[in-house]
């Protein structure tokens, strides 16, 4: 007899092998994640260096970033509710389609030497960006609740594929330059669609859409038992997504393992820099990083599907206390790239189990709007920490950097505290709540 896995009970296969369709569809949202998480890279890599062409100022130069986080507050509950309402396909695609205009904007923001020419495109573009959230939705929608987080775990893995095409669209765009006359912080942006194109038709070849399985899970996993009806009235305020304390924990340790990445993401580089450390030395210690959230993503999803989210969370949050704290605590170049390195790995975890979570305690009918939720909180919460922890180095020192980023690690444990899991995606309590809702 093949092992089994009691979920919301119900007895599920747990190590049943993914159907062809599933891996297929799978395959193609990793791939998607890959080419579309390339837009991310781009604007950190590129957006900095903008700023500072067009202001002659660095006190602005994470400014793409906040701009591109602070579109992610607005449009991720509306694609959310798209994609909740039409299906993850024409939310995707709405994304896709924003990430497709802003990047013009983008280029003629350089070309114009225009500042408000290039926050419009940055922030358009964020929309792009934040098209590809949804993405886990998706994946999520695809997978039995014992198989969650190996799910989410192969989406990321797309991400770390991801990492080598925006220095290759880069690479392409120095040797077009020098034949158009194109500036070299423009000539990225034209590319884009090249990237944009190939993911339109990639998830235009998903088929059917994700949220239709997740209502008929049992049609596509053999022997997994049909899901109990839900009563639900489709709808996902911000007051219902905090009502149930599960989601309301998950949305607690993500924002802050969030912010602390995108503070250290934006503080080390002036670390290694303090410390005499070279650029290429810098180039490393950032690879490693983005290894770190990426690189475990699959093994981190099996481990929370396995010994549970509550104790990945506890996991991930840990990690990212010690990787805050190392950054700054030594001169040499080892600790400071393993804190950052761990940094990424403490984001993958929490990442992984915060939205298993979510997916966990909402119907595929509001999932979409769920994760929105999460997402516009987190943004909300990380937009300013990359220029808070650049404050804090100038005023106090590196080492309140890390300290703070360890405090925010730290905070929501108290939260997490409460939430009790009898088995992995089974919440105590929770049905209660339910049904009084």
């Amino acid at each position: 007899m093949s092992e089994q896995t009691v979920i919301a009970g119900a007895v599920a296969p747990a190590r049943q092998r993914i159907p062809g369709l599933i891996r297929r569809n799978t395959v193609f949202f990793a791939l998607a994640q890959a080419l579309q998480g390339s837009g991310t890279q781009m604007l950190v890599a590129l957006g900095a260096l903008i700023v500072l062409e067009l202001t002659g100022s660095a006190l602005l130069t994470g400014i793409g970033v906040s701009a591109m986080q602070l579109s992610r507050i607005f449009i991720s509950y509306p694609l959310g509710k798209l994609a909740d309402t039409f299906g993850r396909r024409p939310a995707m695609l709405a994304g896709l389609a924003c990430g497709m205009m802003g990047a013009p904007f983008l280029a003629a923001s350089v070309l114009l030497e225009s500042f408000p020419v290039f926050l419009f495109g940055a922030f358009v573009f964020g929309m792009g960006v934040g098209a590809t959230q949804q993405l886990r939705v998706a994946v999520a929608d695809m997978y039995p609740p014992t198989r969650r987080g190996e799910a989410l775990g192969y989406l990321l893995t797309g991400s770390l594929v991801g990492t080598l095409i925006a220095p290759a669209l880069i690479a392409a765009s120095e040797r077009l330059t020098g034949v158009t006359g194109v500036p070299e912080l423009a000539m990225p942006w034209l590319l884009v669609p090249g990237t944009v194109l190939p993911t339109v038709f990639i998830v235009l070849a998903v088929r059917p859409d994700p949220k239709t399985i997740a209502t008929n899970l049992a049609d596509y996993w053999p022997g997994h038992p049909a899901a109990p009806a839900r009563r639900g009235r489709g709808r996902m305020s911000f007051w219902e997504y905090l009502r149930a304390y599960p989601r309301l924990t998950a949305s607690a340790c993500y924002a802050p393992a969030q912010g602390v990445m995108s503070m250290l993401m934006a503080t080390t580089p002036l670390v290694l820099k303090h410390h005499g450390h070279s650029l290429t030395s810098v180039s490393i210690a950032v690879t490693l990083h983005v290894l770190g959230m990426y690189a475990f993503s699959i093994p981190l999803g099996r481990l929370a599907d396995r010994v549970g989210r509550v104790r990945l969370l506890w996991g991930g949050l840990c990690t990212s206390v010690v990787g805050a704290l190392l950054v700054p605590a030594f001169p040499l170049y080892a600790p400071i790239t393993l804190g950052i390195f761990l940094v990424g790995v403490g984001w993958s975890a929490v990442f992984v189990a915060a939205t298993a979570v979510i997916a966990d305690t909402s119907t595929p009918q509001v999932r979409g709007r769920a994760v929105g939720v999460n997402d516009s909180l987190a943004s909300a919460f990380a937009i300013s920490l990359p220029l808070l922890g650049g404050l804090l180095a100038e005023s106090i020192g590196f080492m309140a950097v890390g300290v703070f980023g360890a405090a925010l690690a730290i905070a929501p444990m108290t939260t997490l505290l409460r939430l009790r899991e009898d088995a992995p995606g089974v919440y105590r309590g929770y049905a209660d709540e339910e049904e009084a809702a």
